[in-house]
């Protein structure tokens, strides 16, 4: 996630594409929309390989970066931990918006508490805050039962519901 972290303009970006072509290879994605001039590149890292094998459960993680008219225009990373048998997985939203209306909102939606939080904010939050919303556990991808809720993808995720930094 530090990868992510060092993203605050659309050079930084352009740096961290280039690296995620270089270590993802086939697993990275480029997309583009030209009708409103977006490029959206996508990476994934997951366990299915080994999920398979019920050693662990099935745990992915991905990570996106959009430019608009050649600009900056969100980084976005899910992570997601399925559980054996019919239980819904469990996951967690992380977006940062770049743009010229900023503000310093932080919401996190409640919708499907605890399993799944989404947490979406403008690149003027301050940077400590920053670090604590991409601040994902990635033993996720190591534990034998996956992760089960927000709270152990993102701890304190609920703490922050309303939040204004």
């Amino acid at each position: 996630m530090k990868s992510v972290l060092r993203i605050r303009s659309r050079a930084d970006a352009k740096d961290e594409i280039e690296d995620m072509r270089k270590r993802f290879g086939n697993s990275f994605c480029e997309e583009s929309d030209h009708l409103r001039g977006d490029y959206i590149y996508d990476a994934q890292v997951h366990t299915l390989s080994v999920a398979r094998f019920l050693i662990i459960a099935p745990t992915v993680l991905n990570r996106g970066v959009a430019i608009r008219n050649g600009q900056l225009h969100y980084v976005v990373v899910t992570m997601a931990s399925g559980q054996r048998g019919f239980a819904p997985p469990a996951r967690v939203w992380i977006q940062e918006w770049f743009g010229p209306a900023q503000s310093s909102h932080m919401p996190v939606s409640e919708r499907d508490r605890p399993r799944s939080a989404a947490v979406d904010f403008t690149s003027a939050v301050p940077d400590a805050v920053r670090q604590k919303a991409f601040g994902l556990r990635t033993a996720c991808f190591t534990k034998t039962r996956g992760c089960r809720n927000a709270e152990e993808f993102l701890p304190n995720v609920w703490q922050w519901f309303g939040m204004k930094p």
